[in-house]
C-alpha cells in the first residue's frame, strides 16, 4: 500500500495515514482533504475560454476530487492483497478553527469490483452502493459526523501491543523459523514486563491518601494483586512496596508507587546513585555504591549460565531476534537479566577504567559482552578496556567480530570510527581513511570530529609514502580497501538478509513492538517515503 501511494501521480500533495488489519481484512485511511482554496482561480470553459473560477466552482471541484481520491485509495488497498475485504476512507479538513469530516465511506470488495474505474463519471452513482456517510448539496460536500477512527480496533487491534513477554500467542511455523522463537514471548526483552503490568493495576486502584485507613486499604490491595503471584520478583516487589507504605518511605503519588514496585529494589537504587556519581566524575563513589550490592549477587551466581539456563540482556527487539536466529540450536532456556544488573556492570567497568584499574574494568566488560553479545555498548566498552590494557590485537579482533554482526547505523558508525584509530596506529592509512569515510556515511553527526582527526593525521603524514589521502574514495574503493585489511563491510550480506526476513516476519506476525523496532532501523538506514509510511501505519500503543 505504501509503495502504491508513493507511485501515485496526483495534481496535489496527498496527506494521509492508514492502518491495516489483514487478519480481519480491514484497511482504514484518514485523508486530509485538499481544501477549496488550493484549486485554480481560473478555468477553461468551452466557448468562453479562460474565466475566473467562483468559490462555488472551487468547492465543487474540491468535493469531486475528495470522492475520487477515496475511490483511488480503496482501489489501492484492494489491489495490494486479496485478503482485504473492507476499506474505510475518512476525509477531513482541519484548520485553526475547527475539525470537519466531509466523508466516511466503507468500501467493500464485492460491490467495489463492479465499478468501472476507467469511467467514474457519475460520482453519486459510483458512491451510492456503499451507503457513504456524507452529505452532498448541489455537488458540494457538507460536514457530517465522523463515525469511525483509525484507532478503532477493526484497524488497530489492541492485542498487537500486549507486552511481548506476557503473550501466550504461538507463532506459525514459517514465522517461528524466521524469528527464531516458537512463540511471541520468545522475543521478549523486558525482564520487568509483568511488574509493569501489575504496577498499572496498583496505580489504578489506590485509595486517595486523605481517605480514612488509606494506607491499610492500599496495603491490602497490593497484597491481593501481587502477594501470591508465581513470579518471585513480583512477590518481592509487593513486599518491598508494602513495607515502604507502612513506614512512610514511599510517597503517596501514584507514579512514585508504580516506580517503586517496578524498579525499587537495591540494585536499581544503587545504579541510580552510581550514575549520579559518574556524572560528577566520582568513580570512587560509584564503586562504593555498587560493589556491596553487585558482589553478593555474583558470588551467589544468581544470573550465571548453568545447566539448561542462559541469562541474557537485550537493549532492543532487533538484538533479541537476531540473537535467536544465531543461536537457534541452543536448547537452553533463555532468561532475561534485570536492566539494572547490566547497568551495574557497565558502570563498574567505566569507574574502574577511570581509576586505571584496568583488570577489574576488563573483567566487568567481559561479563557485559557475555550477557549481551550483540549490544553495542557492551562490545565497545570491551574494546576500550582491551585497548587500555595494551591488548590491541584482541581489541581489533573484538571490533571486527562486532562489525560482522552490526545492524544499525549508529553501531556501524561507531565501530568504523574506533577501527580507524587502530588502523592508523598500525600505519594502515588507507584503511583508516576507508573506516573514517564509512563512519561518516553511517553516522553523519560524527563528521566534524572525523574531519578534525583526518586533517591532523594528514598533516602528520605529509611526505610519507602512502600518507593519508584527502580526496574521498569511491564506495568500491572503500569496500576493496576494507576487504584487503580484513575489516568487514557492514552490514554484511548475511546480516542484511536475516534482518529483512525478520522485519517481514515480525510484521506478518503482527507483533508490533518488534516490527516497529525493525522498521525504525530500516528508516534510519534509508528514510525513504515508503518505509516512513510503513512505520507510520503501525499505530502506537493504544490509550489505556
Amino acid at each position: 500500500i505504501a509503495a502504491a501511494i508513493e507511485d501515485m501521480q496526483l495534481p496535489y500533495r496527498l496527506e494521509q495515514h492508514f492502518r491495516v488489519n489483514v487478519a480481519d481484512g480491514n484497511v482504514g485511511f484518514h485523508v486530509d482533504l485538499t481544501p477549496e482554496r488550493v484549486f485554480p482561480s481560473s478555468v477553461f470553459v468551452a466557448g468562453l475560454g479562460v474565466v475566473q473560477s467562483s468559490r462555488e466552482m472551487r468547492r465543487k471541484a474540491a468535493s469531486a476530487y475528495a470522492q475520487r481520491m477515496a475511490i483511488l485509495l480503496a482501489a489501492t488497498a484492494f489491489r495490494a492483497s486479496k485478503k482485504i475485504r473492507h476499506v474505510w476512507v475518512i476525509g477531513t479538513v482541519d484548520d485553526a478553527h475547527a475539525h470537519r469530516c466531509y466523508l466516511c465511506v466503507d468500501f467493500d470488495r464485492w460491490r467495489f469490483r463492479r465499478l468501472d474505474l476507467n469511467h467514474v463519471d457519475d460520482l453519486p452513482r459510483a458512491m451510492r452502493p456503499f451507503v457513504p456517510n456524507m452529505r452532498v448539496e448541489n455537488d458540494i460536500l457538507r460536514p457530517v459526523e465522523q463515525t469511525v477512527d483509525l484507532a478503532d480496533p477493526r484497524f488497530s487491534p489492541t492485542w498487537r501491543h500486549m507486552p511481548v513477554g506476557l503473550s501466550s500467542r504461538r507463532l506459525p511455523e514459517r514465522l517461528a523459523r524466521a524469528l527464531g522463537a516458537p512463540s511471541v514471548s520468545g522475543l521478549a526483552i523486558e525482564e520487568a514486563d509483568k511488574r509493569s503490568l501489575i504496577a498499572g493495576d496498583i496505580m489504578l486502584n489506590l485509595c486517595p491518601p486523605d481517605e480514612r485507613d488509606a494506607t491499610q486499604r492500599n496495603v491490602r490491595m497490593v497484597m491481593e494483586l501481587a502477594g501470591n503471584d508465581p513470579d518471585p520478583t513480583v512477590r518481592s516487589a509487593a513486599e518491598r512496596l508494602v513495607r515502604g507504605m507502612i513506614d512512610g518511605t514511599v510517597g503517596t503519588d501514584p507514579m512514585d508507587i508504580g516506580e517503586e514496585f517496578v524498579r525499587g529494589d537495591a540494585l536499581d537504587r544503587a545504579c541510580e546513585r552510581a550514575k549520579e556519581c559518574l556524572t560528577k566524575h566520582d568513580a570512587v563513589g560509584a564503586k562504593a555504591v555498587l560493589e556491596p550490592v553487585v558482589g553478593p549477587v555474583d558470588e551467589a551466581g544468581l544470573f550465571s549460565d548453568k545447566g539448561g539456563v542462559a541469562w541474557r540482556y537485550f537493549a532492543s527487539y532487533v538484538d533479541r531476534t537476531l540473537y535467536n536466529r544465531q543461536h537457534a540450536d541452543d536448547l537452553r532456556a533463555l532468561l532475561l537479566v534485570p536492566d539494572a544488573y547490566f547497568a551495574a556492570h557497565f558502570y563498574l567497568s567505566v569507574a574502574n577504567l577511570a581509576l586505571r584499574q584496568t583488570d577489574a574494568a576488563l573483567a566487568h566488560a567481559r561479563r557485559l559482552r557475555q550477557m549481551a553479545p550483540l549490544d553495542k555498548h557492551a562490545n565497545l566498552q570491551l574494546v576500550r578496556c582491551l585497548e587500555e590494557a595494551g591488548r590491541t590485537d584482541e581489541a581489533m579482533a573484538t571490533l571486527t567480530e562486532f562489525l560482522k554482526g552490526a545492524h544499525d547505523p549508529e553501531a556501524i558508525g561507531l565501530g568504523y570510527y574506533r577501527m580507524a584509530s587502530f588502523q592508523m596506529a598500525r600505519g594502515n592509512t588507507l584503511a583508516a581513511q576507508a573506516c573514517y569515510q564509512s563512519a561518516m556515511s553511517f553516522m553523519p553527526s560524527i563528521t566534524p570530529i572525523v574531519v578534525m582527526e583526518v586533517t591532523g593525521l594528514a598533516a602528520q603524514s605529509q611526505g610519507e609514502k602512502g600518507g593519508l589521502a584527502l580526496s574521498p574514495m569511491s564506495q568500491q574503493e572503500v569496500e576493496a580497501t576494507l576487504g584487503y585489511h580484513g575489516v568487514p563491510v557492514a552490514p554484511t550480506d548475511e546480516v542484511s538478509k536475516t534482518f529483512l526476513e525478520c522485519t517481514r516476519a515480525s510484521m506478518d506476525a503482527e507483533v508490533y513492538p518488534v516490527a516497529r523496532n525493525f522498521v525504525s532501523v530500516l528508516a534510519a538506514f534509508d528514510p525513504d517515503d515508503v518505509i516512513l509510511q510503513v512505520l507510520d501505519s503501525m499505530e502506537g500503543v493504544p490509550d489505556q
